[in-house]
């Protein structure tokens, strides 16, 4: 059994490159499963999903970080006139 389970378990080495070759270099899922040995489709577009779900979230923190920024920046401001 657990061969079973290692014979599918992809370094995080392999999924990023799967998802970059096919987010940034606009290969086809196929494509990319049969270089790289990737089984399941299912598996490979999830992994895609979660990349741009992470992608999302980073950008979404880096604009409050600059909004807070600007709030300081203001608040500091104000409060040394």
């Amino acid at each position: 059994m657990r061969d079973l389970l290692s014979r599918f378990q992809y370094s995080e080495q392999l999924r990023e490159t799967a998802v970059f070759r096919i987010l940034f270099g606009g290969e086809e899922v196929s494509q990319v499963m049969e270089d790289l040995g990737i089984h399941s489709g299912h598996t490979l577009r999830s992994w895609v999903q979660l990349y741009r779900q992470k992608m999302k979230t980073l950008l979404l923190l880096r604009r409050q970080r600059k909004r807070l920024r600007k709030v300081s920046t203001i608040t500091t401001i104000c409060a040394r006139t």
